[in-house]
């Protein structure tokens, strides 16, 4: 985790080409090496940790989160571009206080990481919180959507 956080891409490569390191592995939070990736926008990190077979994308902290919520909340588009190139992550998960990647990036005005997130079929459009925050903005891209309930 120290590795990942400092920046330090070398030593995490090291780390991950060994077999007996659980990528998978998380502090006392719950934060996982690719958790910390995410949060940092570690582009590099995240691809490395990708190619292991058994990492998991959807992995949640202590407080629910997980690194799509945390990317998508601080506005690293690239890791939401790569995260949602994948069919396995979860667009839809909730963390413990009921916020979802797409709430979190509304919240935040991360506009393209919204529509990026609106791009996705599987994403529930319907979501009680999508629009807690009234933003015209968000709204509008909602309704771009033909499978949105408005009542």
């Amino acid at each position: 985790m120290i590795a990942i956080r400092d920046g330090h891409k070398d030593i995490v490569e090291l780390l991950v080409a060994r077999d007996d390191v659980d990528v998978n592995s998380a502090t006392k939070s719950g934060h996982t090496a690719f958790s910390s990736a995410a949060s940092k926008g570690n582009i590099e990190v995240m691809e490395m940790l990708l190619a292991k077979p058994d990492i998991d994308i959807n992995t949640k902290d202590n407080a629910g989160w997980t690194p799509l919520m945390c990317a998508a909340r601080d506005g690293h588009k690239e890791v939401v571009k790569l995260l949602l190139e994948r069919q396995d992550v979860d667009v839809n998960m909730a963390n413990k206080a009921g916020q979802t990647p797409f709430s979190l990036a509304s919240s935040m005005k991360h506009l393209s990481i919204v529509k990026a997130l609106l791009a996705r079929y599987d994403m529930d459009i319907n979501a009680k919180d999508n629009a807690r925050d009234g933003r015209k903005e968000i709204v509008q891209l909602l309704l771009t959507r033909q499978d949105i309930d408005v009542s």
